[in-house]
């Protein structure tokens, strides 16, 4: 019989670090250690931190301490995940209670600071996984994170998820609509593409795939071949995304799957323009939206391995010192984080197109580079139990508070909704996450979101004017670039529009706070779109025209701003307590305005980047937008910071905004009385 027989009792070797040290292990405590303060009868009061030499000092004689050191050396050795050194930073070890006490313990760095390195403001959640043999006593239970997206476990969880809901939340399932114009058919082999007019029944249930297109251009059906598409197209001719999509649909059952550059003729513009305008119907009434958003581009796929620094460590069980625990590890996914980081669950969050792809699904799971996450109307969950654990803390089964701010599906339960919530939701939850992704074609800004904007405009009632709203225009011009950069610019959009820059846009604090006391005259303001067909898309040109007080000043560049600027490079001579954003970095350019030469700012663009020089001045002109109170104390100015239009001299351009601290009740104004009387009133056009 063969020596080399297994143990069966022998599940896993020892690592090195347990090796060196087993005969202290039997004299260590379990409880009781002042460094730690770990009590298994009392987990939920953990939370230490310390420098990573008094941690392995105390893991001399205690075995709770040499747990953190171990777990502490296995990310430095095999993820590179550091977040201290013997003499330098500290680390943290706490605990997370929900509604049945402790559920959750996390190590990480102390009070990580924003020019951390990302891997290093990792923090993980360690813990009993739920078939341990040795448990180790206080420490929660948790499950595991699979490390293959397409996993038996992934695919049975999300089953789960499309189960409860459909069984239980009435407001997720869609309604009876026609399926889209085209879809591709996955019971077919191989799959062909179908022009559902010539179906017997339209009204079956599809699903709808989300996913960045990248700079490799994914399959396409064109003009060319579409009849051959119709035919069928053959699994091998298809990017990885696509072929990872076709396999869940027919995992889940379905029969029918939408793939944009498929079920569009892109090189039809009718035909696209018609199908872009009509996004609303084909994400909103989907049975499903899969979100691939692990992956950057449809060569890449999202069924597949995934960025995981997780695993396990080997420490003496609490119970029996002789017998020994295996404690998995895996990160920790700040959820609320993600709701203001773009690239929380991949390249497909930072996509503009992939926005409202979300945003209007009834049902959406998204394959992320970490984990999946499932939202739908009733409910928000997660393939770690984040969501679970911060509704447990709530002490509420309140699905609707953690839907994510980028979800609009919440406005199916609008009817209690005021139209200064509908107007303050826009900016807040719409405008401002979406200005920021990334959009291949830049004139497509509006048209990307053409089918939310479509959605507001049915339940407000209001004009849209270049993604902004005609009632509430005063508020919507005074939206900002918190930090200047460069800006490719918009052709689609008038320079008063938000979608006019290439890049994050927000409303300040201030705005829907202030008591507005002196607003300027709306006298017009039209649109005309660039298609017929979406009227909610590209603009082919607009204009405002208002009146109210203008002054003529003169903006200066900071090569290295004060903290107190936060990122802004740009003051006004005339007034540099003013908070000046502009709208790009700024160049110069010689006007013909009434038989004379005019210097006037403008936007720069990349190739401008010389004009980034201190000694040169930027003749703009200052519009008052609005004046009004904080509260009953502060009271604050918005201007418009314009420049001549060098195509159109007599009218206006957009290069900034400014708000100014104009004083207080209380207090004595460090502005005159007569601020404004050097202003003179005018009738302006800005386009």
């Amino acid at each position: 019989m063969s020596s080399s027989r297994p143990n069966p009792h022998a599940s896993f070797q020892l690592p090195d670090h347990i090796r060196r040290h087993v005969n202290p292990f039997y004299g260590r405590r379990s409880n009781g250690c002042d460094t730690c303060g770990f009590k298994p009868e009392s987990p939920s009061d953990l939370r230490r931190e310390h420098g990573l030499r008094t941690w392995t000092d105390a893991s001399l004689y205690c075995n709770f301490c040499h747990l953190i050191v171990a777990l502490h050396d296995e990310l430095r050795t095999k993820h590179a995940i550091e977040f201290a050194d013997l003499d330098k930073g500290k680390v943290a070890v706490y605990s997370r209670n929900g509604r049945n006490g402790c559920k959750h313990f996390h190590l990480g760095p102390d009070m990580p600071d924003m020019n951390t390195p990302p891997a290093e403001r990792e923090t993980i959640v360690f813990y009993n996984p739920a078939d341990s043999r040795f448990p180790w006593e206080g420490i929660p239970f948790d499950r595991d994170i699979s490390p293959i997206a397409g996993s038996e476990t992934c695919l049975l969880l999300l089953k789960h998820w499309i189960e409860r809901c459909q069984a239980a939340h009435t407001d997720c399932s869609p309604s009876d609509h026609p399926l889209p114009t085209r879809v591709l058919d996955v019971t077919a082999k191989p799959p062909k593409l179908v022009i559902t007019a010539n179906l017997p029944q339209r009204d079956e249930r599809y699903i709808a795939l989300s996913h960045c297109w990248g700079p490799s251009q994914p399959l396409r059906t064109l003009k060319t071949n579409i009849g051959v598409h119709q035919d069928g197209i053959d699994l091998s001719s298809m990017p990885e995304t696509f072929k990872d999509a076709v396999a869940v649909t027919r995992y889940l059952g379905m029969r029918y799957i939408w793939i944009d550059s498929l079920c569009i003729v892109q090189d039809d513009v009718l035909d696209w323009e018609y199908e872009a305008a009509k996004m609303a119907d084909v994400y909103g009434f989907a049975y499903l939206v899969l979100g691939a958003s692990s992956a950057s581009d449809s060569t890449k796929g999202f069924l597949g391995r995934r960025r995981y620094p997780g695993g396990s460590v080997a420490v003496p069980c609490s119970a029996s010192p002789r017998k020994f625990s295996k404690i998995h590890y895996r990160p920790m996914l700040n959820h609320r984080k993600a709701l203001f980081s773009a690239n929380f669950d991949g390249p497909l969050s930072e996509r503009g197109w992939a926005f409202q792809e979300r945003a209007l699904a009834k049902r959406f799971v998204s394959f992320g580079e970490f984990e999946l996450q499932w939202a739908c109307r009733s409910l928000e969950d997660c393939e770690c139990d984040e969501f679970d654990l911060r509704r447990s803390q709530e002490g509420t089964e309140g699905d609707n508070s953690w839907r994510l701010r980028e979800s609009v599906g919440i406005y199916a339960k609008s009817l209690e909704m005021s139209a200064q919530d509908f107007y303050r939701q826009w900016r807040k939850s719409v405008v401002t996450p979406y200005s920021g992704r990334k959009l291949t074609f830049q004139e497509d800004k509006l048209v990307a979101l053409s089918a939310i904007s479509r959605f507001f405009h049915e339940r407000m009632d209001d004009q849209f004017l270049a993604g902004l709203w005609k009632k509430e225009l005063v508020h919507d011009l005074s939206w900002n670039r918190f930090r200047v950069e460069e800006s490719r610019g918009c052709l689609g959009a008038p320079s008063w529009s938000w979608a006019s820059v290439d890049g994050p846009v927000s409303w300040g604090s201030l705005v829907g706070l202030l008591n507005h006391t002196e607003p300027c005259r709306i006298i017009e303001a039209e649109c005309t779109p660039a298609s017929e067909i979406n009227p909610f898309g590209s603009v082919e040109t607009g204009h405002v025209i208002l009146e109210g007080l203008l002054i003529k000043a003169t903006a200066k560049y900071l090569h290295d701003p004060p903290p107190s600027h936060e990122g802004r490079h740009y003051f006004l001579n005339e007034w540099p307590a003013g908070q000046l954003f502009a709208d790009s970095f700024l160049g110069t350019a010689d006007v013909a305005l009434d038989g004379e030469v005019v210097s006037t700012a403008v936007r720069g663009t990349p190739s401008s980047a010389h004009y980034r020089r201190e000694e040169v001045e930027y003749p703009v002109w200052c519009f008052l937008l609005t004046t009004g109170y904080l509260g009953r104390e502060d009271r604050y100015a918005y201007v418009l910071v314009l420049g001549r239009s060098v195509c159109q001299p007599s009218v206006f351009e957009r290069v900034g905004l400014m708000i100014l601290k104009l004083g207080s009740q209380s207090l004595p104004s460090f502005l005159s009385p007569g601020f404004f009387s050097t202003w003179s009133r005018e009738r302006i056009t800005i386009i």
